[in-house]
């Protein structure tokens, strides 16, 4: 646990939502599991027989709306670093809004440790300024907005700013989609698709996690 422990708690759930992701589309792309398998409520015979592994159908809902959620996650326990808590949005625009001005306005300052070691360069804090932020706010754009309908279904993105939309099959005003559909026309190359999208999202969450996480101990900031 680092120095806020809060946060942490918050980090730690945001990590396993994405690698949880992450797993099911592994398991999808490479089976290695049955559902029946080591289900008591299964008869052994039957499931020797007539083993069934998960499917998309199965993982595909769980997979994007986790997905959403590990976002949400990350970006509060952000905000907890930076000292604005917000507990109540479940907008990943709106949370990332805030973390956009913070990192974009603050003249920030490179931190060197006693031993000489450079924690945070100036490279790196014009990275994140000029790279991760415009790459994450269109991610997280795309995935509140599920952009996957257009592409899959044809239809009008679905703005979602509750992160209801695959957690349920509509969304409190009645948006929906054709699950079916969507399902067929997914493919293994979109399951890799994803998988490489959870882990630029991975990355560059945790990319400003570190800045604020080396912000709480330091404040490298310019008065």
């Amino acid at each position: 646990m680092g120095i806020n422990p809060e946060k942490d708690n918050w980090l730690f759930h945001a990590q396993g939502y994405l690698k949880l992701a992450r797993l099911c589309c592994q398991e999808l792309l490479k089976p290695s599991h049955h559902w029946s398998e080591g289900n008591s409520r299964v008869p052994s015979d039957w499931h020797e027989s007539f083993p069934v592994g998960y499917n998309t159908s199965d993982l595909l809902p769980g997979i994007l709306f986790t997905i959403k959620h590990g976002i949400e996650l990350f970006l509060k326990s952000a905000l907890i670093d930076l000292g604005v808590p917000n507990f109540t949005s479940h907008d990943t625009i709106e949370l990332f809004k805030t973390i956009k001005k913070i990192i974009l306005t603050t003249k920030w300052k490179p931190v060197y440790l006693d031993t000489g070691q450079c924690e945070l360069s100036e490279e790196e804090i014009m990275r994140i300024s000029d790279e991760v932020v415009p790459r994450l706010e269109h991610l997280i754009i795309s995935l509140r907005e599920n952009q996957i309908l257009n592409e899959k279904l044809g239809i009008a993105p679905v703005p979602d700013p509750k992160n209801q939309l695959f957690r349920y099959p509509q969304i409190t005003r009645g948006n929906q989609y054709d699950f079916a559909t969507l399902v067929t026309n997914i493919s293994e190359e979109d399951i890799k698709g994803i998988i490489l999208l959870i882990d630029e999202l991975y990355e560059h969450l945790n990319d400003i996690g570190f800045m604020f996480a080396v912000d709480a101990r330091h404040k490298p900031r310019e008065k």
